[in-house]
């Protein structure tokens, strides 16, 4: 089982901490060892010192052996000091000839510091020199013992190895209350979240602080019970306008087969009471053709697979199929293209139908005598197609909403017409999903322009 959040956010933290903490451990340890050893660097060079001022006139002999003795009694410090030829003729007499320090080959004229261990004396920082102001060329080695800074060092390490622990574990304890209390919110956003259902889609997270992570986090929740508020609002709307528009013409056949009943008709009233219920008929197929459609589509939008689609051609398919429906209404349907031949990429059924709605829905609401223009273009990547009628045109308040699903601006006039305000709808949702999109700008009483636009293949 996977570690919760919690846990995850306090062992990296401690981990972070941990390694932090290490290295300010090797820090504080380092400065500590470094700080021994130019105490016991600062001490031997203090040893050379004093002997290099020495300017009294005795033997030379007599003040080296003066000195050595001074720094054994006084520093603790041995001294060896060597001839030319790197013979050792004066020395602490404390230091065993086997503690003695190598021979030095060629002294430089700085000081050289160096640790060594040697046997009986145990570890030692020694200095290397020239003897200043010697005209016989010799050298010194002074000596000094490390114990007491390796014993100093030693209890660092161990105060070192039994803090780091015990800080880390205090660190571990304070990081999973941290994140106990950091995640806390995260605890009431999910009870709260929990809590919304389809029923209370209404309700909304509390935002304390929108610009902090949780904040925004809380904030695209909302954002989303929104939109699924919507969406639940959409389909219950949709699920009414559906009931409503199979309702009337079911209700009409039942009325019509309920009467003929009860009233057998006459041989020639059969006729057009088997009309009414024809038209009926095919009116509740046209809705139920109507919601199929949309319902593949919602479906299927971002599962369609496109083609090229030479849409010049395809208007002028449309124009052709639809041209018999102008005439029967006593309107001039036109089509022209400023190009030959242009590439969309869609699904050719799809885009087909949308312009058939497109175009039906000019027809149907332009009277006897007007005309609707199908007009195809190209321009800077796109395809346009123009559809413009001379119909009564659309109220400026309804612009907004003629593309929502059983939309309709004239119930009355639509119903008479056969419409079900499903056509611009299926219209809009297939050109957007390949892409393009819908304009429209229209002025009552002098028609509508309708704007197709999709980007060329």
């Amino acid at each position: 089982m996977s570690a919760t959040i919690r846990w995850r956010l306090a062992l990296w933290n401690t981990l972070a901490f941990g390694v932090l903490l290490a290295a300010f451990a090797l820090l504080i340890y380092a400065l500590a060892y470094r700080e021994a050893v130019v105490v016991m660097d600062r001490k031997l060079t203090g040893c050379l010192e004093q002997l290099a001022r020495d300017k009294r006139n005795v033997r030379d002999s007599e003040k080296l052996q003066h000195w050595i003795g001074e720094f054994w009694e006084h520093e603790q410090v041995g001294c060896v000091v060597f001839d030319s030829t790197g013979a050792s003729f004066l020395r602490t007499e404390e230091l065993t000839s086997d503690a003695l320090p190598d021979t030095p080959g060629e002294v430089a004229s700085n000081p050289v510091f160096s640790t060594v261990d040697r046997p009986v004396i145990g570890r030692q920082r020694a200095m290397t020199a020239r003897l200043l102001n010697d005209p016989l060329g010799r050298s010194v080695v002074l000596l000094a013992s490390t114990a007491e800074a390796d014993h100093s060092l030693g209890h660092l390490r161990e105060s070192l190895f039994t803090a780091v622990p015990v800080v880390l574990a205090m660190a571990a304890a304070v990081a999973y209350l941290l994140a106990g209390r950091a995640l806390a919110p995260m605890a009431r956003l999910t009870e709260a979240t929990r809590r919304i259902t389809a029923d209370r889609l209404a309700d909304r997270l509390p935002v304390n602080n929108p610009a902090d992570e949780l904040g925004r986090l809380t904030t695209t929740i909302n954002d989303l019970i929104a939109r699924l508020e919507r969406a639940f609002g959409q389909l219950k709307q949709f699920t009414a306008d559906a009931s409503h528009e199979l309702r009337t013409p079911l209700a009409i056949l039942r009325a019509e087969i309920e009467v003929a009943i009860r009233n057998p008709p006459q041989p020639a009233e059969t006729a057009g009471i088997l009309a009414s219920l024809l038209e009926e008929c095919s009116r509740l197929g046209s809705l139920i053709d109507q919601l199929l459609t949309l319902a593949r589509h919602d479906a299927d939008k971002h599962q369609a697979e496109h083609e090229s689609i030479d849409f010049v051609n395809l208007l002028a398919e449309v124009v052709v199929r639809l041209r018999p429906l102008a005439m029967g209404k006593g309107v001039m349907l036109g089509f022209e293209s400023d190009v030959t031949t242009a590439s969309v990429a869609g699904a050719p059924d799809s885009l087909r139908r949308a312009f058939v709605n497109l175009v039906e829905n000019g027809i149907k609401y332009t009277p006897a005598g007007g005309t609707v223009a199908v007009r195809a273009s190209t321009s800077t990547g796109k395809a346009l197609v123009t559809i413009e009628d001379t119909g009564e045109g659309i109220p400026a308040e309804h612009l907004a909403h003629v593309f929502d699903r059983f939309y309709r601006v004239d119930k009355a006039r639509s119903r008479e017409l056969g419409g079900a305000g499903l056509g611009l709808a299926i219209a809009k949702d297939i050109v957007e999903g390949d892409g393009g999109r819908i304009d429209l700008k229209s002025e009552v009483g002098r028609g509508t322009v309708c704007t197709v636009t999709l980007p060329l293949a």
